[in-house]
């Protein structure tokens, strides 16, 4: 699948494992549930829960499976603001795999 979209939503049962190509970046949110959540070419696999969101890269595949229950994620495309108006990002949070804390993610 390619997330081509503005925005969508895609609900996973629990135990489901999808992958997609992203087309450009994409803010993930998820709005219930706890997802795991590897992304190719980066080192470190995510472990998300209900309010949590991530930026992902373009032109990346991801992989992520509802964890223990039906989980449900919000996917926003993120447009790309001018260099000279761009605002500082905001740290993001997102679980590290195998780690009981979160922490913040910098874009």
């Amino acid at each position: 699948m390619q997330v081509r979209s503005i925005q969508q939503s895609l609900s996973l049962p629990a135990g489901q494992i999808r992958s997609f190509l992203l087309a450009s970046p994409v803010e993930v949110h998820v709005t219930h549930g706890r997802i795991w959540l590897t992304i190719s070419g980066m080192a470190d696999d995510y472990w998300m829960s209900e309010g949590d969101a991530m930026l992902l890269p373009a032109h990346q595949k991801v992989v992520v499976e509802a964890y223990k229950a039906d989980s449900v994620l919000r996917l926003v495309e993120v447009a790309r603001p001018m260099p000279h108006s761009a605002p500082k990002p905001e740290p993001r949070h997102a679980c590290l795999y195998g780690k009981l804390e979160c922490q913040a993610v910098q874009d």
